[in-house]
C-alpha cells in the first residue's frame, strides 16, 4: 500500500464457511475517509452480521444481496486510521 493515498484495503471472503473479513486502512489523504466496498462470494439470500471490531460504525444485519449489490459503506474520519470489518451469516433471524 502506498500510505499517502486515500484507502488501502483487502478483503478475505471463505465462501465454504460463508464468513469473511475486510481490512481497511485509511492513508494520510485529507479527503472525506468515505468508502465502498463490493464484496464477492456471499450468499444474495442470505442475512449477514456485520461487525465493526474498531467501532467506527454500529454493527448491523444486511442482507447478502444489498451487500453484493451496493457494498459495506465505511467511514474512516481520521487520516491514517483503520478499522477491520467481521461478516458472518446472522444467526438471530
Amino acid at each position: 500500500c502506498d500510505w499517502s493515498s486515500d484507502v488501502c484495503s483487502s478483503d478475505l471472503f471463505d465462501p465454504a464457511r460463508d464468513k469473511g473479513v475486510i481490512y481497511a486502512f485509511r492513508g494520510s489523504d485529507p479527503s472525506d475517509g468515505e468508502y465502498i466496498f463490493k464484496l464477492r462470494g456471499l450468499t444474495p439470500a442470505n442475512s449477514y452480521r456485520v461487525h465493526f471490531q474498531d467501532a467506527s460504525a454500529p454493527d448491523r444485519s444486511l442482507s447478502g444481496r444489498d451487500l453484493l449489490n451496493s457494498g459495506l459503506h465505511l467511514t474512516l474520519p481520521v487520516p491514517n486510521s483503520s478499522e477491520l470489518v467481521f461478516i458472518e451469516p446472522n444467526t438471530s433471524h
